[in-house]
């Protein structure tokens, strides 16, 4: 019994040409490689997504911080607002570029892009570790897949704790006879 067809995402709700989703079997290295595959692709869609409101953030709050210093630096502001309508602008001036700065929006914006490439990558492991299984009866796991899974759901867990620099590679399926020479 399989858990879904092998199928395409839609392009365009990922961001490039295509993901392949392997045919899961209903064993239980196939039900954790399909939990951890899409737990992985929606974290990558919602790291996506952070960065882009973080983008956003970033360049409105800089755009406004520049159009109001602009404003204020006006000479002859003071005569056509008033003082306490040019003082204000220029408060709102400092305020925007202030939170552009105190909240990092560049940096965070780069933290979840890098984050996004890690679940990317995971998601794109799990498939290539799946699919690369050893030969067995179709209803079996093959020997070892506990130690793959485990190795998964390490990196799984160090990008849930937002380590994108964990350095953790999928470990390759045991060789079934000697190394060779």
């Amino acid at each position: 019994m399989e858990l879904n067809e092998s199928a395409m995402i839609d392009p365009d709700a990922v961001g490039h040409d295509s993901v392949y989703v392997p045919v899961w079997q209903a064993t239980p290295f196939g039900r954790l490689s399909s939990g951890l595959f899409w737990e992985a692709h929606r974290a990558c869609l919602r790291h996506r997504r952070l960065a882009r409101v973080w983008m956003w953030l970033h360049y409105l709050l800089g755009i406004a911080g520049v159009t109001l210093a602009a404003v204020s630096g006006f000479g002859g502001l003071t005569e056509v607002l008033g003082v306490t309508q040019a003082a204000t602008i220029a408060i709102l001036s400092a305020v925007a570029s202030g939170l552009a700065t105190f909240l990092k929006t560049d940096e965070k914006r780069r933290e979840h892009l890098v984050l996004a490439a890690a679940w990317d990558n995971l998601r794109d492991d799990i498939s290539v570790v799946y699919e690369t299984r050893p030969p067995g009866p179709s209803d079996a796991d093959p020997a070892s897949w506990r130690e793959v899974v485990d190795a998964l759901q390490a990196i799984a867990r160090a990008l849930r704790a937002s380590n994108a620099e964990h350095g953790a590679k999928p470990p390759p399926w045991p060789s079934a006879g000697p190394e060779p020479a």
